[in-house]
């Protein structure tokens, strides 16, 4: 070794340790985001094929409103993104207002979206 540059070992040694922060930042938004899949997951699954009157439904869709935007505030989807994954609350809401023949008429429609972004192509009536 001729040379030591130890001005430029410290830079190289302060960008490790910056790296090395982000790494761990990001590691802890990973854990974050694992663990309200997870709650997701668990809560779906502990409803799943069980009847359910109004209230619990009422109460279910707000808890998942609630747990998809704390996870969506972890993440730097844009705005159109996040919309379009409320895209069946809002939809569904309207159907809510609807009886008879015009609920299912656009209860079609609800099943088109869902074709739709199963790459199925929607039905037309």
């Amino acid at each position: 070794m001729r040379e030591l540059d130890l001005k430029n070992l410290k830079i190289t040694l302060d960008r490790i340790e910056e790296v090395k922060a982000e790494v761990f930042a990001k590691e802890r938004d990973v854990h974050n985001i694992s663990l309200q899949i997870a709650k997701i997951i668990a809560f779906d699954s502990a409803f799943a094929g069980r009847t359910e009157c109004k209230e619990t439904h009422r109460l279910k869709k707000k808890w998942y409103q609630q747990k998809v935007s704390e996870l969506l505030s972890m993440t730097a989807f844009s705005e159109d993104v996040k919309d379009d994954l409320f895209k069946y609350y809002k939809t569904l809401e309207v159907l809510d207002n609807f009886e008879d023949q015009e609920r299912e008429k656009h209860y079609e429609k609800i099943l088109d979206m869902i074709r739709k972004d199963v790459g199925e192509k929607p039905k037309t009536r």
